[in-house]
């Protein structure tokens, strides 16, 4: 993260705008089609969000900006006294257009709520807490990390937001081929522990359908149970 020399007028207006900050609904729903049905998933949009947090910014002088430095998406947050945070995020290499500019709109989405501190609701409560009432947070099962290489640990972390880029993106098929490719069973396994339930399962589906096709030599490994 790169910075201004001083940030502390920012990072007080930026308190302040959080405590203002709604919780942010998602309204857009993506379906998703499998051999064995289809079920859908919703998300916050970017536009949605920029609509109801850039009054609250503004009131306390706060700003942010978003482009892109060849394959790096960034994130600016600034203030009116001059101060500002960078946050950087790797971008895709798509060869397609509207391929990439789907991942850059979901990334652009992903920057901005990480910057700000933004929440959004969630639409599947019942999966997103204990039974104390606690939110659950999303790590790998206890005790897989640790056994992922300590040099591949932030790769398995990319691993993993390319895969739900995919799926947020209406694209299982890439999803599927994504978690497929990975070869170490434990990065295969960490991976696995941090995906949904709805993933997960969309990802099954798609494995079930790859191993009724004649032309394939071999199946692929089994996913993590």
């Amino acid at each position: 993260m790169l910075h201004s020399e001083q940030i502390e007028t920012l990072m007080a207006a930026l308190i302040k705008a959080q405590a203002e900050f709604p919780l942010i609904p998602k309204t857009k729903e993506v379906v998703v089609q499998t051999q064995k049905g289809a079920y859908a998933f919703k998300y916050a949009p970017l536009e949605e969000m920029v609509k109801l947090l850039r009054p609250i910014l503004t009131k306390h002088g706060i700003g942010f900006t978003q482009g892109t430095d060849g394959d790096i998406l960034q994130t600016v947050v600034f203030h009116a006294s001059g101060q500002w945070i960078e946050f950087r995020m790797p971008l895709p290499d798509k060869p397609y257009a509207q391929e990439y500019g789907s991942q850059l709109t979901y990334r652009r989405r992903y920057a901005l709520k990480a910057a700000l501190g933004v929440e959004t609701d969630e639409d599947d409560a019942d999966n997103q807490y204990t039974d104390d009432g606690k939110k659950k947070k999303i790590t790998p099962m206890a005790g897989i990390m640790d056994e992922v290489r300590a040099e591949r640990k932030e790769a398995v972390q990319r691993l993993v937001y390319g895969i739900v880029d995919y799926m947020n993106n209406d694209q299982p098929q890439e999803a599927y081929e994504s978690f497929r490719s990975i070869a170490d069973q434990w990065e295969r396994a960490a991976v696995w522990s941090m995906l949904d339930r709805k993933m997960k399962r969309a990802i099954k589906d798609l494995s079930a359908v790859d191993k009724t096709r004649p032309e394939k030599a071999q199946e692929p490994d089994k996913e993590p149970q």
